[in-house]
């Protein structure tokens, strides 16, 4: 218990503990020059509103990343880890989110139309406004092995 108290003073008198929770700059960079930014760390970034059709985030860790109201049309974002994000009222149309972590994530009122979710985990994710999978707001969306937000496993879109 002393040296984790001991590790934990360090980090916060040194003033790493706020960066070992935020996000690389230099990935933040590296997606806003060039819409591509494979297995980045994101962490925590603000990309409120930003355009990000067609983006490739393959493997990239956005934990707690805030996309609200952004433009995720025809995003590949398949093995990335959204854990509690914030994706509310965000484009995602067309999006490859195959064996994404989105666990606790909030998609209210995201448009999931043609959206793949095959093998990803929604364990307590937030869906108001897309719960009835006959929405148009859900239309061709991919469900094959998805992990439901009840913790559910379905099976019927494969």
């Amino acid at each position: 218990m002393k040296t984790v108290l001991c590790v934990f003073s360090v980090l916060v008198s040194t003033g790493l503990s706020s960066q070992l929770a935020a996000f690389d700059e230099g990935d933040l960079q590296e997606l806003k020059s060039t819409n591509e930014c494979q297995r980045c760390d994101l962490t925590k970034a603000n990309l409120e509103g930003a355009n990000l059709e067609g983006v490739n985030l393959v493997g990239s860790n956005m934990t707690a990343v805030s996309l609200t109201g952004a433009n995720l049309q025809r995003a590949i974002l398949s093995d990335t880890n959204i854990t509690f994000g914030k994706l509310i009222d965000t484009n995602l149309t067309g999006a490859n989110l195959e064996r994404a972590i989105l666990e606790g994530t909030s998609l209210n009122w995201s448009n999931l139309k043609g959206v793949n979710l095959t093998g990803a985990n929604l364990t307590g994710a937030y869906m108001s406004g897309a719960k009835n999978l006959n929405t148009a707001i859900l239309t061709g969306a991919v469900f094959c092995k998805t992990i439901m937000p009840d913790g559910s496993r379905n099976d019927s879109d494969c």
